[in-house]
């Protein structure tokens, strides 16, 4: 039985390549970059790239967390490859059928404040649909000042 193998360690090997915090790929082109940091690049590459060109993308980022995969998977993620990925991201992805490949597991996701839990992982801690995730986090997001 031939086995269709996803490498997931090169797009990481790119990822630092390119010194990016996020990649959005179809096949090896990149129709997303960024360096901003937490959740503010995966709600703004749904307002500047078009949603056929996120269809099946695979999504390489530094650290995936619940709020960062029910993004994901709300824009149409074929795949997930990154640094760091927490259990409950793991769950998202496996729930929606998204193939991750992680080199590291978390167990939850703090925020930027030592030993304070992030505020978007807290957010959409009881939030199973990706749509519904997409709005609390966005609401959330505006409300912190981070969409400006």
């Amino acid at each position: 039985m031939i086995q269709n193998v996803w490498d997931g360690a090169s797009h990481l090997q790119r990822l630092r390549e390119e010194k990016a915090r996020l990649l959005v790929m179809q096949g090896e082109e990149v129709v997303f970059r960024s360096e901003g940091r937490g959740i503010r690049p995966l709600l703004k590459v749904s307002d500047s790239v078009a949603p056929e060109s996120l269809h099946g993308a695979t999504f390489v980022d530094r650290v995936v967390g619940r709020a960062a995969a029910l993004l994901m998977v709300h824009a149409s993620a074929g795949a997930v490859a990154a640094i760091v990925v927490s259990d409950n991201a793991m769950d998202i992805c496996r729930r929606f059928g998204v193939p991750v490949y992680r080199e590291e597991r978390a167990t939850h996701i703090t925020g930027r404040d030592p030993g304070k839990p992030c505020p978007f992982e807290q957010a959409v801690a009881d939030v199973d649909e990706p749509r519904a995730a997409h709005s609390v986090l966005r609401k959330l997001a505006d409300e912190m000042g981070l969409l400006a």
